[in-house]
């Protein structure tokens, strides 16, 4: 569940309008519930405001509330709730008040339950009404609300500018285009559908035929022109029934291609904020659904349009027969439609249940998998063991309860057509039997009816489906609606030379402000200015969390400023075309990572055409180069996820050989000989300052070597600078350095 402290409601702000201002108005019309259901555990803040949007007529979409809210891995607190709930055109204001003077107040309203936010949309003296974005629309006694609520509320008055706020698109809409690509094989299939449903259309009037005029009538010379004509017809409907089926599948596997390749290519395009405010298992379990989107979106919504016109037709053949026949039908199938909507919402409620559960285990198997070292460690192996196991007894349960709710779907479907198959066939029995329907008419309208009501069962079958599908969907809507601010444009630059030489270093920062989230949070970075001079080195001190790695990832380009501006060679980055730019940028991190793979395949990612000798030159230059020859096959050993089976300091050596395999023009080094022995240190540091030279380097570390030898250095402290100079200089300023330097000495 979310965390929202309570702390941090505010009372009536003095900067909103009066609470006056909120007070229901007796005649307006009320609002009708709308339910909208929360992607992640933190998102229950932006679903609950969501779901008030479209309450009041606006389609703003949880996306577009959470780009807005700072969520982070603990959720999101009332004051970034009502500052988002402002920004789409909203007067909000946050209060502590009791129940009896919330009712007074204009509904719905985001209340705060336990550590989570749900929408109260009614409130009387016995019961209320709240929209809880992980469970549903629930009435419950107002002595069970009063229990949980923490009396803090956000009360929302929609203004004229809500009503013109820009909606979500609905992201599935723009998938439909990507059939165009399968557009001939798509014709093909429907008219291979057609000349099924002829065919089988054709088997009835046969079947009549050769009651009526062979076995009633006698006409024995017509009975091997029938029997072969409906043989022939059996033949051709197998024959066009299987090329639909080929062609429909071949267009699901093709638009499966290029539905997976825009999502991925989608997911990869998005800020590193929407990856850090989400469990790595939230992630997995959206790519885990890609592939019942595609099959829902090809293969059995075509074969389920084609089974609904299937339908119609039987039903219009019926009705020609005899108007009656085609009238039970009918009420039937609508007695069978309405049953299976009411049994629908219970489904959808298990499949969301069975999703969470889901995605709950994999988080914790991930946890686990990924702190298997200190399980170990501290002999905890039956404790890990117990939390997966209760994770996945959650699950079974939750899967064993859709089970049961889908087999009563199905069940209802599949007591119910071959009893209303039966009451058309009596009905026409009957009407044999008093004339007003011949034998052969009879039995053709009991075929007909068994035909119609065969596809039932497949599109009631799809329609339990579709509840669980209509969930993962929503999750991975979730990633192609959340805004993207790119850092860099694609292909904006000119051609290279056009702007001087190709391989400068000149880096300036103008005004630079930025935040993690939303506006509503923390500035990480506050109106920094800075010039590097091309081949200068600068390094960045500060102490944690002064923003020396934040501005170390903006100057890597990894996020968008806030504000301010970024130049290289006197050129904003916007100007830049993206490929070029990350050519020139050399980076290591902290948290070095490294892919399955061998080790050259490590030195050389992401290049089409690696070169060996130059993959070894960098590793001899990161000082990689004698242990690498030392493992069992070299330049060729495969590594583990994480390169496990590294120590620490031979991961991040192989980092600092893949940053200068791409011979950069700017070089950023995070933290980059964090994990290197004193020893290991010196000979690393010493072949980065010959790579350094004549180029662009920017500089973190605690160590006083690595310092020193900088150019500059640059001393930031909660988002700004306040000292820049040479390291004696600024030692003998005596100011926030020159501390520093003297703890590390005493430390």
């Amino acid at each position: 569940m979310e965390r929202a402290p309570v702390s941090e409601a505010p009372r009536a702000p003095a900067d909103g309008p009066p609470l006056t201002a909120f007070r229901a108005d007796p005649g307006a019309q009320a609002v009708r519930p709308v339910w909208i259901a929360q992607h992640d555990a933190m998102d229950c803040g932006a679903a609950c405001l969501a779901m008030v949007a479209h309450a009041h007529g606006r389609r703003i979409g949880t996306a577009t509330y959470r780009s807005l809210v700072h969520v982070t891995r603990d959720g999101a607190s009332m004051w970034s709730l009502r500052q988002a709930a402002r920004s789409t055109g909203f007067e909000a204001t946050g209060v502590r008040l009791g129940l009896r003077r919330l009712q007074q107040m204009r509904l719905p309203a985001v209340v705060l339950m336990k550590y989570h936010f749900v929408v109260l949309f009614e409130a009387d003296e016995e019961h209320v009404l709240i929209g809880d974005p992980a469970v549903g629309l629930v009435r419950m006694e107002r002595a069970a609300f009063l229990a949980d609520w923490s009396g803090t509320a956000l009360l929302l008055r929609p203004t004229p500018a809500l009503f013109t706020h820009p909606e979500t698109r609905r992201a599935f809409l723009k998938y439909g285009a990507l059939l165009a690509g399968s557009g001939r094989v798509l014709c093909e299939a429907t008219l291979a559908s057609t000349l099924a449903l002829a065919f089988s259309l054709a088997l009835p009037v046969l079947t009549q035929l050769l009651f009526d005029r062979v076995i009633l009538r006698g006409h024995a010379s017509e009975l091997e022109v029938l029997v072969g004509a409906m043989v022939a017809v059996g033949l051709a409907l197998v024959g066009a029934s299987t090329v639909k089926t080929y062609l429909l599948g071949h267009a699901a596997t093709r638009f499966g291609v290029v539905f997976s390749t825009q999502f991925y290519r989608t997911a990869l395009s998005l800020p590193l904020n929407f990856f850090a405010v989400r469990r790595t298992g939230d992630v997995l379990s959206r790519f885990s659904e890609i592939d019942r989107i595609r099959t829902l979106l090809t293969r059995d919504v075509l074969s389920a349009l084609v089974d609904a016109l299937s339908i119609v037709f039987y039903l219009a053949l019926l009705s020609v027969y005899r108007a009656e026949l085609g009238g039970v039908a009918i009420f039937g199938l609508a007695a069978l439609v309405a049953a299976s909507i009411a049994l629908s919402k219970r489904v959808r409620e298990a499949h969301r249940s069975v999703f969470v559960r889901r995605t709950g285990l994999l988080n914790r198997v991930v946890d686990i998998l990924r702190g298997r070292t200190t399980v170990k460690s501290l002999d905890a192996e039956l404790a890990a063991r117990w939390r997966i196991e209760s994770e996945y007894r959650g699950q079974i349960d939750a899967q064993l309860d859709l089970v049961l709710r889908r087999l009563l779907l199905s069940a209802v479907a599949s007591g119910t057509t071959p009893l209303l198959t039966t009451a058309v066939f009596g009905w026409a029995a009957h009407l044999a039997a008093t004339g007003a329907l011949s034998v052969g008419e009879a039995i053709a309208c009991g075929q007909i009816a068994a035909l119609a009501f065969l596809p039932v069962r497949r599109l009631v079958a799809l329609w339990s489906e579709l509840q669980g599908v209509g969930v993962a969907f929503g999750r991975i809507e979730d990633v192609i609606t959340s805004p993207r601010r790119p850092v860099l444009r694609q292909g904006a630059a000119p051609a290279a030379g056009e702007h001087g030489e190709s391989s400068g270093g000149r880096l300036e920062v103008r005004d630079l402000w930025f935040q993690y989230g939303s506006d509503a949070s923390p500035w990480a970075l506050r109106g920094v200015d800075l010039e590097v001079a091309d081949g200068e080195t600068v390094a960045l001190v500060g102490r944690s969390g002064s923003g020396k790695s934040t501005l170390a990832h903006l100057l890597a380009f990894l996020h968008a400023p806030t504000r301010g501006e970024i130049r290289v060679e006197d050129r904003p980055v916007g100007d830049w075309d993206a490929a070029e730019l990350r050519r020139r940028v050399g980076v290591v991190l902290q948290d070095t990572h490294l892919f399955r793979g061998t080790v050259l395949d490590n030195i050389t990612y992401g290049q089409e055409h690696p070169d060996a000798a130059r993959a070894e030159a960098a590793a001899r230059a990161a000082d990689a180069d004698a242990f690498i020859r030392r493992l069992p096959e070299g330049y060729a050993t495969p590594l583990g996820e994480g390169g496990e089976g590294l120590s620490g300091g031979e991961r991040q050596r192989l980092c600092i050989a893949r940053c200068f395999y791409r011979e950069p023009s700017i070089v950023i080094l995070d933290e980059a000989t964090s994990s290197l022995d004193a020893e290991s240190e010196a000979a690393v540091v010493e072949g980065m300052r010959r790579f350094c030279r004549g180029r662009t380097a920017i500089v973190i570390a605690h160590r006083l070597s690595t310092v020193i030898r900088a150019d500059r250095v640059v001393v930031l402290d909660e988002g700004r600078v306040v000292e820049e100079g040479p390291h004696a200089e600024l030692l003998a300023r005596g100011g926030l350095y020159a501390r520093l330097f003297a703890e590390q000495l005493e430390g």
